[in-house]
């Protein structure tokens, strides 16, 4: 049927014409390449999340029976031990040890004094103290040896009052250092 009346219309062979557009389909590509991937990372993601998911249901159980296991009485009186023991342990850390002092006071008297009245407080760090004593030279010897204690600052004599007996009647005020006095 190619010729009709002689005139030949349509060619024997048909050829066909390809026409090749440059990046006609790169935009395309690109957007089934991105698609795969962000369905890939969705996939892992959901993979990862189940996961958690059930590693965190398994860790929940787990907590839930260690929760069913606590003796809460016990807990209780061992949070009420922890804070005894604490205060305790300070109280024995902040002990004063009056008998080191009381020691190094009867270390440094002398024979012939005798006290009368004895009071200190360890806020000011002040011991009062009166006494007797048979002269002036024990005094003065009394009050070296007290002076020769690191640990004691200061003496200061309120009043020395000679008795009818010739014996002295002494006021005075030691000043101490309460790390070093009351300290073993």
């Amino acid at each position: 049927m190619s010729d009709k009346g002689g005139l030949q219309l349509l060619p024997e062979t048909r050829k066909s014409i390809v026409i090749n557009v440059p990046g006609e389909y790169k935009l395309i590509r690109f957007a089934i390449v991105v698609i795969v991937i962000v369905l890939i990372l969705y996939g892992a993601l959901w993979w990862y999340g189940s996961r958690v998911n059930a590693q965190l249901t398994d860790i929940n159980n787990q907590l839930q029976a260690q929760e069913q296991q606590r003796n809460k009485g016990s807990e209780a009186a061992l949070l009420t031990l922890g804070k005894q023991m604490n205060i305790t342990s300070q109280v024995v850390k902040d002990h004063v040890h009056w008998s080191v002092g009381f020691d190094k006071i009867e270390q440094a008297l002398q024979r012939n004094v005798q006290f009368k009245s004895f009071a200190a407080t360890t806020n000011d760090g002040v011991i009062h103290i009166t006494f007797f004593t048979d002269n002036y030279s024990t005094l003065a010897r009394q009050l070296a040896s007290f002076v020769a204690d690191n640990a004691i600052k200061d003496i200061s004599l309120d009043t020395v009052t000679v008795l009818t007996d010739g014996r002295l009647d002494v006021n005075a005020q030691i000043k101490f250092d309460t790390s070093k006095f009351l300290s073993k």
